[in-house]
């Protein structure tokens, strides 16, 4: 199943810390936007793809075979499959299509917005949408659990800045990368080698997460959640190549016995992981019905 998304370390010590994870679930500070329209369709039995990102030049948000336990994952920017508490069984099972679209006046005016805060504002659309089609309902509440927190390695980060071109005011165009590509993106390619630009560190934390090593399984699924303190908040160029678990082909040096996932973090760009115990941020779902039929 290929799946697109909106778009650890050779030896794991265990760190005890008493204050509460720093806030990564997105939640409204004042009225949230909608999408002037959307369509919630059943997703077809011999779909084989899943998807979940912007559409329509950006005017649009689209997801293909996606539960609602999914959206709402996307919709709050939850990071770890145990932070949904109380989500029905049908919610993680019964499979959905999506076409939703912003008006002319939203799409103009998140265009001007750094590619962070757009991607915050559908997430705010599509809580809205979740809440009025779905009757979706739910309260945050805090767990003791374990996570694992991303750190520089011993030497400092080696990830190299991306050449950013300055916010330009007269057109309110935000600072962008330097080079030709469009937006920032982290990118496969081929098994055991991933090459990011422009990406920040919730970029890099979210590729972490999604390796087998971290507990991921594919489709929308969740490993562990990672927390980042790194002290990094640019835009940066990496290249990270390891001989993954599951694969017995040569990585893509050609070598049998390429570095581990964790060993390739930490001499490749300069991190590490630690496990770490805390108070966590979850979602308790009150109430969620299946979306209502257009």
């Amino acid at each position: 199943m290929r799946t697109i998304f909106l778009t650890a370390l050779l030896f794991i010590t265990i760190l005890f810390i008493a204050s509460r994870l720093p806030a990564q679930i997105v939640h409204a500070s004042g009225p949230r936007p909608s999408f002037e329209v959307a369509t919630i369709k059943p997703a077809s039995p011999d779909e084989t793809q899943s998807g979940m990102g912007f559409s329509d030049g950006g005017r649009g948000f689209h997801t293909s075979n996606a539960t609602v336990r999914d959206l709402i994952q996307e919709a709050w920017n939850v990071k770890s499959t145990d932070q949904i508490e109380e989500a029905p069984g049908w919610a993680s099972g019964q499979k959905f299509d999506i076409e939703a679209r912003m008006s002319d006046a939203q799409a103009t005016s998140l265009a001007s917005l750094p590619f962070g805060e757009r991607v915050r504002q559908v997430r705010l659309m599509l809580q809205m949408l979740l809440e009025n089609r779905c009757e979706l309902k739910l309260h945050s509440s805090t767990r003791k659990s374990t996570f694992f927190t991303l750190l520089p390695a011993k030497g400092g980060p080696k990830l190299k800045p991306t050449q950013m071109i300055p916010a330009d005011p007269a057109t309110k165009t935000p600072a962008h990368p330097a080079h030709p590509a469009v937006g920032p993106k982290v990118q496969s390619k081929g098994s055991g080698r991933v090459e990011a630009t422009g990406a920040s560190m919730p970029m890099l934390t979210e590729f972490i997460s999604r390796q087998p090593e971290l507990g991921f399984s594919g489709g929308f699924t969740l490993g562990e959640l990672i927390v980042d303190k790194t002290g990094l908040f640019g835009a940066y160029d990496w290249i990270l190549a390891w001989q993954p678990e599951s694969d017995s082909n040569p990585d893509t040096t050609g070598n049998l016995n390429g570095p581990s996932f964790f060993t390739a973090l930490r001499e490749q760009l300069g991190l590490e992981l630690k496990k770490t115990k805390g108070q966590v941020e979850v979602l308790v779902i009150d109430h969620v019905t299946p979306p209502s039929a257009d």
